[in-house]
């Protein structure tokens, strides 16, 4: 079972009543009158990304101050918004096109007091120049996009060393990295346990060391 610190749980409560008001005027997520349901539905299943084996994650994300993490099509704050909580000294970088959106996550990190997240009204493929030169980082992505379009979108942003951290169904999820696997070659753990299958979340697919078949041009 996760254990979620006392002092974390305060916040994500704030940053759920927030969602609930915003969330009357702009669609941000579905049944956002069941709190419960949103605890569980996104914040538990997003800080699963800060539970698991920690020598895969969390020490690359605190090995030094200037370590940062893309959510692509950061959406709600779904897992921007979690991980960066979780982790106040690691820079996060939320992107997402709708305006609407954008200015919701601006409001959360004002109220949140969240000086570690930079927040981009931009779509993915149009903020490349920016993480050119950028180095530790990872990638994260939720409910965004196909496997194979999420992959091209890293390959915008990322490079060889970039570590990409995707929840994803647990459903398909096979067929998903073999019809991926017909455009791209890269390296994958699927990382699952007991426990969440019993309750009724996905996996975290890990992905590393990208390159574009035709090309064979690593990220």
């Amino acid at each position: 079972m996760l254990t979620i610190p006392k002092d974390l749980i305060e916040k994500y409560k704030h940053y759920l009543d927030i969602l609930c008001q915003w969330n009357n005027r702009i669609n941000l997520v579905a049944d956002s009158h069941n709190l419960e349901h949103l605890w569980q539905r996104h914040i538990i299943d997003c800080y699963r990304l800060v539970d698991i084996k920690q020598d895969r994650y969390i020490n690359h994300l605190t090995e030094n101050v200037t370590s940062s993490c893309i959510d692509m099509g950061a959406g709600a704050g779904f897992p921007g918004i979690v991980l960066a909580i979780a982790l106040p000294e690691t820079r996060f970088y939320l992107i997402d096109s709708h305006h609407k959106k954008t200015a919701f996550l601006h409001n959360v990190c004002l109220h949140l007091n969240l000086r570690n997240v930079v927040i981009m009204n931009n779509r993915i493929e149009k903020t490349a120049p920016f993480f050119a030169n950028k180095a530790s980082m990872c990638i994260v992505a939720r409910a965004l996009a196909s496997l194979d379009t999420l992959l091209s979108y890293c390959a915008l942003i990322g490079n060889e060393h970039t570590p990409i951290f995707f929840l994803k169904s647990r459903h398909n999820i096979k067929i998903e990295i073999e019809q991926a696997m017909q455009s791209w070659q890269f390296v994958y753990e699927i990382i699952d346990n007991p426990q969440w299958q019993k309750s009724g979340y996905g996996i975290v697919l890990m992905i590393k060391f990208v390159c574009k078949r035709r090309n064979e041009l690593c990220i």
